[in-house]
């Protein structure tokens, strides 16, 4: 079925199928035109076109298809050679075909160069066939630039076959530095209609050079109007406004965000008081989207238009002045002074006036010359007729609304990137007809350094004229907004003299426009107050001073490097790679043309004037590059220098970013069929590229400031919020934005694989990288730093699987991502008040801190700062450096993870296992034990720890702070030892040292068990208090392990005697069932943690302890007489001593009942008296420390 074939064709086959259909269906073709009209295709083809009527031939029988002859191949691949070479040379400058975005670029640049109706001209006949008839032979030749251009393959082949390579090289080099710059001029087609000219100029060709001049010598004058042809003629160069009623039903049109907005609270009448019938929602979302997103009334939906068509002129005006631009500045192009003075017959005479007057200076100025005074009078034209369409007498107007200044040094005074004020420079200024008052005119100085001194500056030529059709264009917008206003809002119009006022009714002589107007409804007053508020917005000076020192850090930040690509544009590599691709070679052009991006906006001028919402960032017209325009921070002393050689990164990251934006406008051009349907596209590629204009949407000048003072970048924070947004509406926006968001995440996604596969890892690793939860989301071990992708969707993702993951630390994590997106004086600010950044590193604690705080963080490029400030061999520093210049994330791994490579590459040369898996084995904990204590690994242990406490939260914070008590408690036992030790050397009193060590032993026992009872240490004592399974002892850190099972053995409320004696024996043996275990190694860890290492111990301590391991034989005496003996009877025995403490006879009486515990008894004393005797060690230790 024809239909269904069709339907079947790619959207851009599809466009050029129904431009050809309606095409050849008006021109009389009767199957296209069954086709245009067939009810099944009416969604295709819309119902209505009438074919116009054909006269009906005899039918003829149709021949069989002819087989191409022979001798036709080789003529098919000559013709070929000649279109596929015209094609890419004149790839630059050809017309877009639309429907052609979804082809291949060759295939495209094919059909573009076959559309392209180009500058043609007659010579007469170089030569004549005698057998042609006369009317034939006398017939000029008419030759198009296309067969000059297809000529030159063989010119070259000619002279290659000839052996006359010499020959060609000359004469390439001569075309080559015999014109003028072909981007400068635009005239980029003369290269090789002039090379081909020069070769046969050329000795030895001077003969086939006459030969040829008829000619070359036209081509080369005919190719000079092709300058015209880079430009896309086929739009207006000042092209009108829409109409605001369009432009504000598209700003209001309904979203789940203005249906947040009409949620009102119920009314209740409470003492006869009316309360709820409140939006709460209203403010938040005036905040969020401006007063798009709120506006509800006339003034608020008037102003709202207002700010679109200003943005949509404001970007007209970028686009219009691009095409005078791409012949370069007038400061190049004229050889001007700073105050744009030229030297012409020995005078100074400056280029508004040359403007002015060109034909007075024709003969002085140059061909380049005259076509940029040429173009810049053509947009003066075009902004007259602008103003004509729009029933607007210039003749009436100043500067500042689009008037006539030719003649007039032009300076002007900025905020920001926004234009305030102007003024004229020079004594006289010429008048015109229906000039204004003196009180009316344009202030004006007599020399520019009286300007200066008010904060003024000179305003080139071509910027003079950008801001004066941006004024134009404001105009224009003003006209439409008040005559909208008042078609809506009822008011009377004076006539003569002026009327009182009557209640209830308003009047604003202070806006021009509602001059003379009555407003008589009853909410014309509130209108007005809103109208009157929007037009004269408030400025702080303090803010904008302050807003220009954040514009500096926001350049390097964002846009002082290559790394749009890794941010702004991360997405466009899995959604567009063909476009992502001509972005990387936009950005590369800007850098090393400065004509490229006036040229790109010059050649896709159409496409910028239908997509009036797409944001064009030529220039410094966004906030990332802000500080780089004229008049921003680094286009001044003492930072002129620095941004001079900063000025290809902006001409890179602008170009690309506009390069992206306008090829993918094209390609989504098919879906772009309604004002509507345009401006979603429009929203979702500024969106995609991480670009919004707050103006636009109406945010405040208020709120803007004070957005630009507390956040590093609110409009790209804005569009990122937006973009996420979208994914959730169901218009084509959210359309749009799902399908490229899922095409670039499962890129990003791909690559993440595909990376993690290339460096050896496991599924398990490769895996890790993609969960946000994991701190190697997106991120590599390359060179001892961590490397990734950048972009605030990553950092979004990353925070957000760092709260899931630990719900108690929500506050941190979120706290130091909003900390990292503060503007550079806030976060500045906060540094040197609180004394440590958001990384926690001290800022003010000495002159490096300090410089690096307020300087190096401020006012350098953010891979600079890399490689400055965070430390690192010189490789570590250099792949920082390099990572964080494109674009990528990159820090230093840190201790933990050296640790962990130190620690898995020594469980590898032992044991041919990691760290991890070598803990798992039944011995493996001890040989952790034994390789942690190399020096190495002892010093990347004390380096983690104190990254550790300088970086802890949650769980880890509640561990850190109870070390610090056990240190507290482990501090005071020492102490009380040492001053034991020093009492026994004064008094050789063993008992009493005895006793003073017992009683701190005890006391660290209670200390320790009583915080533990602190609800500040549950999570501690929950971990030390319940039983642990076997896979929750294999999935504890080691360290807490062993600390865990340590202090319960060693400090159960049994290592003490009913009488408060610390049972150094029960000690001893504990302490060697924790060997057994553990391994002396992990012994000597956790006493060296805890400060219980015996070796640190004072000397009389030593002795007391070496007292109990010799009288071991003497204590045990009593278990070799109790073994003796039934089970239970040395417990009755302890009862009877405890007995006779307070009843001597009573205790005697049960004696009585058990002579074998009063034989026991009397044996026991027998043999201490003997080993007394017999073992004078025992005697010494007893005499020592048990005398009483």
């Amino acid at each position: 079925m024809v239909q269904e074939r069709i339907r079947a064709l790619s959207p851009g086959a599809l466009r050029i199928f129904k431009q050809q259909a309606f095409e050849r269906a008006r021109a009389g073709d009767p199957t296209y035109a069954r086709i245009v009209s067939m009810p099944e295709l009416s969604d295709i083809f819309p119902q209505g076109i009438t074919p116009q009527p054909t006269t009906r031939q005899p039918q003829i029988g149709q021949e069989a298809p002819q087989q191409i002859p022979w001798w036709q191949h080789p003529l098919n691949f000559i013709r070929g050679v000649e279109t596929g070479f015209g094609a890419l040379v004149t790839a630059p400058f050809t017309p877009s075909v639309p429907g052609t975005e979804g082809l291949s670029f060759f295939e495209r640049e094919k059909l573009e160069y076959k559309a392209w109706d180009e500058p043609s001209f007659q010579v007469d006949p170089l030569f004549r066939l005698p057998w042609t008839s006369k009317e034939e032979r006398e017939r000029p030749w008419t030759i198009g630039i296309k067969g000059a251009i297809e000529t030159v393959p063989w010119f070259a082949t000619a002279i290659a076959t000839g052996g006359l390579s010499a020959a060609g090289v000359l004469g390439a080099r001569v075309g080559a530095t015999g014109i003028t710059r072909a981007a400068q001029a635009g005239l980029r087609v003369l290269k090789p209609i002039r090379t081909a000219e020069a070769v046969a100029a050329a000795a030895p060709f001077k003969v086939a050079g006459k030969i040829l001049a008829p000619v070359t010598k036209p081509l080369a004058k005919a190719a000079k109007g092709i300058a015209k042809k880079v430009v896309d003629t086929s739009v207006r160069l000042v092209p009108d406004l829409q109409p605001i009623g369009e432009a504000i039903s598209i700003a209001a049109d309904p979203t789940k965000l203005r249906k947040l907005v009409n949620i009102t609270t119920p009314s209740i009448k409470v003492l006869g008081k009316t309360i709820g019938g409140k939006q709460p929602l209203r403010g938040i979302a005036e905040i969020v989207g401006g007063m798009a997103a709120v506006a509800d009334n006339p003034a608020l939906l008037a102003l709202t238009g207002r700010n679109v068509l200003r943005f949509e002129g404001a970007n007209k005006a970028l686009a219009s002045v691009a095409t005078l631009n791409r012949m370069g500045s007038s400061k190049t192009v004229f050889n001007l002074t700073n105050d744009g003075f030229m030297r012409i017959g020995g005078k100074d005479v400056h280029i508004n006036t040359v403007r002015t007057f060109p034909k007075r200076y024709e003969t002085q100025l140059t061909t380049r010359q005259k076509e940029w005074i040429t173009q810049a009078q053509l947009l003066e034209g075009e902004k007259r007729e602008l103003f004509k369409r729009a029933g607007i007498k210039i003749s009436d107007l100043t500067f500042e609304e689009g008037g006539i200044y030719a003649g007039r040094r032009v300076v002007g005074r900025f905020e920001g990137n926004e234009l305030v004020d102007v003024a004229y420079v020079g004594a006289r200024q010429p008048t015109r007809v229906g000039a204004k008052s003196a009180q009316e005119k344009v202030r004006s100085y007599a020399n520019i350094e009286d300007a200066i001194k008010d904060k003024f500056r000179y305003l080139p030529e071509e910027e003079a004229l950008y801001h004066n059709i941006v004024n134009a264009y404001n105009r224009v917008a003003n006209k439409q907004f008040s005559e909208w206003f008042l078609k809506l809002v009822p008011h009377e119009t004076l006539k003569g003299k002026a009327r009182v006022t009557r209640f209830g009714e308003v009047q604003a002589p202070d806006i021009p426009a509602f001059a003379g107007k009555v407003f008589t409804s009853p909410e014309a007053k509130e209108y007005i107050n809103i109208i009157r508020k929007e037009l004269n917005p408030q400025s702080n000076q303090a803010l904008s001073a302050i807003n220009q020192v954040n514009a500096v850090g926001r350049y390097f930040a964002l846009a002082g490097d290559a790394s749009p690509f890794s941010i702004q544009l991360i997405f466009f590599a899995g959604s567009q790679p063909r476009i992502f691709g001509r972005a990387v070679g936009g950005f590369v052009k800007a850098m090393f043309d400065p004509l490229y991006h006036d040229n790109l906006i010059s050649k896709h001028l159409g496409t910028i004037q239908k997509h009036r919402g797409m944001v064009i960032t030529r220039g410094g017209s966004t906030e990332m590059t802000e500080a780089m325009a004229r008049g921003g921070l680094l286009r001044k002393q003492p930072f002129k220098l620095f941004g001079k050689a900063l000025e290809p990164f902006q001409r890179g990251f602008e170009g690309a970013l506009d390069t992206a934006g306008i090829y993918m406008a094209e390609s989504l051009d098919h879906l772009a069929t309604t004002p509507m349907r345009t401006a979603q596209v429009d929203a979702f590629i500024n969106e995609f590229r991480g670009l919004l204009s707050t103006t636009r949407i109406g945010i405040s000048s208020g709120q803007r400031q004070i957005e630009r003072t507390i956040v590093l970048a609110p409009q790209y924070n804005r569009a990122v919020g937006a973009l996420l947004w979208d994914i959730g509406q169901g218009n084509l926006r959210g359309q749009l934005a799902r399908e490229h968001m899922a095409k670039g995440v499962t890129a990003i996604m791909a690559m993440t694989v595909a990376v993690s596969y290339a460096m050896g890892e496991s599924q398990e690793e490769i895996i890790d990288h993609l969960n946000p939860r994991s701190s190697n989301f997106m991120t590599w071990d390359i060179a001892g730093q961590r490397i990734g992708p950048g972009s605030k969707v990553r950092s979004l993702l990353a925070t957000f699987g760092k709260i899931t993951k630990n719900p108690e630390d929500a506050a941190f994590h979120a706290g130091r991502f909003l900390k990292g997106n503060f503007s550079p004086f806030l976060g500045t600010s906060i540094d040197l008040i609180t004394g440590k950044d958001f990384l926690g590193d001290p800022t003010r604690d000495g002159l490096l801190s300090l410089t690096e705080t307020v300087i190096g963080n401020n006012l350098l490029p953010i891979w600079v700062q890399s490689v400055a400030f965070e430390g690192g061999e010189l490789n570590e520093r250099v792949t920082r450096g390099l990572a964080e210049f494109g674009g990528l994330r990159a820090y230093p791994a840190g201790a933990f993870a050296d640790l962990k490579d130190k620690q898995d590459e020594l469980a590898r040369q032992q044991f041919g296992v990691s760290w991890d898996e070598l803990g798992q084995q039944p011995n493996g904990f001890t040989e952790q034990i034994r390789l942690s204590q190399t020096q190495e690994l002892k010093d990347l242990e004390d380096k983690a720890e104190l990254e550790s406490a300088k970086f802890a939260r949650g769980d880890q914070l509640e561990w850190n702070k109870y070390g610090r008590e056990v240190d507290r408690i482990g501090n005071m036992v020492t102490n009380e030892l040492n001053q034991a030790d020093r009492q026994f050397v004064a008094t050789r009193d063993g008992s009493q040292l005895r006793d003073r060590v017992n009683q701190a032993y005890w006391m660290k026992s209670q200390m320790m068990r009583d915080i533990l009872k602190k609800d500040e240490f549950a999570i501690v004592r929950d971990s030390f208090g319940r039983e642990l399974s076997p896979e929750a002892r294999a999935q504890m850190e080691p360290q807490k392990l062993l600390y865990r099972d340590y202090n319960e053995l060693m400090y159960a409320s049994d290592m003490f005697t009913e009488f408060g004696e610390y049972n150094f024996t029960e000690a001893d043996r504990r302490r060697q069932m924790f060997i057994q275990m553990y391994g002396l190694d992990a012994l000597n860890s956790v006493e060296q943690v805890i400060g219980e290492r015996r070796a640190d111990e004072p000397p009389s301590v030593k002795l007391l302890r070496q007292a109990q391991q010799i009288l071991q034989p003497y204590w045990q005496i009593e278990n070799q007489i109790w073994a003796n003996l039934p089970q239970g009877f040395k417990e009755i025995s302890e009862q009877i001593e405890i007995l006779a403490r307070t009843d001597p006879r009573g205790a005697d009486l049960q004696l009585f009942r058990y002579p074998q515990i009063v034989f026991a008894r009397k044996m026991i004393a027998l043999r201490k008296r003997q080993m007394k005797a017999t073992n004078q060690d025992i005697a010494n230790a007893l005499n020592m420390f048990y005398r009483f």
